[in-house]
């Protein structure tokens, strides 16, 4: 359900496949307050698949009047600062579709945000992507592939020009399965829309360590990578 809390052009959307952790709540209420009045609407779904929840709360951003979507998975801890951030990042790049780099939250942590790349790197998915992992202290916006969903910034003429169900799951062979935010990225790459990568913030993924950030993904040695800032 989206409730309007603030005049603003912003709606934050937080799908939940489980109930809401108490430490998500407080650094959500931190990000909303950071965004200094440019909220108007918060979205928040409670023990529903990711994908379902994901298209629910799609639905109810398209039926506001709010210009951007800010999507903030339920285990995300990012600076007070990254809504006004990003949008100031849209205005530069002339972007409509903007995501902080964060690293997955179990196994080997790798970076969520992958490019494709035939030469450059060691790890491929099911469709040829390769995870990429920005220079430490690096903090120019670079194009990729497709990104997870954990805290991405999108203008709601990228969910107009997407057919619904704007998120699924896709399976090759049966066996290797694309997520429904990396479907949702490739569906929109088909439509020329870009995903600008902003590696000047520090997100945080509440994982099986405490917070999962770039010192665990550098522990890590089983997967090298790197990020060409150029467009």
């Amino acid at each position: 359900m989206l409730k309007e809390i603030v005049k603003g052009s912003v709606a934050v959307l937080s799908p939940c496949a489980n109930s809401v952790e108490p430490r998500a709540y407080q650094f959500a209420m931190t990000l909303v307050a950071g965004a200094g009045g440019l909220v108007r609407q918060v979205g928040v779904t409670e023990r529903t698949l990711i994908h379902t929840a994901r298209n629910i709360l799609a639905q109810e951003f398209l039926n506001t009047d709010c210009e951007w979507a800010f999507w903030l998975d339920s285990d995300m801890v990012l600076p007070s600062n990254t809504i006004p951030i990003m949008l100031k990042r849209a205005k530069e790049l002339d972007a409509k579709f903007l995501t902080g780099v964060y690293y997955q939250r179990i196994g080997d942590h790798k970076p969520l945000i992958l490019i494709r790349d035939e030469k450059a790197f060691n790890y491929k998915d099911a469709y040829g992507h390769s995870n990429v992992n920005p220079p430490e202290g690096c903090k120019t916006p670079f194009k990729v592939h497709c990104c997870g969903f954990g805290a991405v910034l999108m203008h709601r003429d990228v969910l107009t020009q997407m057919e619904y169900p704007y998120f699924k799951y896709e399976f090759i062979d049966g066996i290797k399965d694309l997520s429904e935010d990396f479907y949702f990225c490739l569906e929109a790459k088909k439509r020329g829309i870009d995903l600008w990568a902003i590696p000047e913030l520090d997100c945080r993924h509440l994982g099986q360590a405490p917070m999962i950030g770039r010192e665990d993904f550098k522990k890590a040695d089983d997967l090298k990578v790197r990020v060409e800032t150029k467009s």
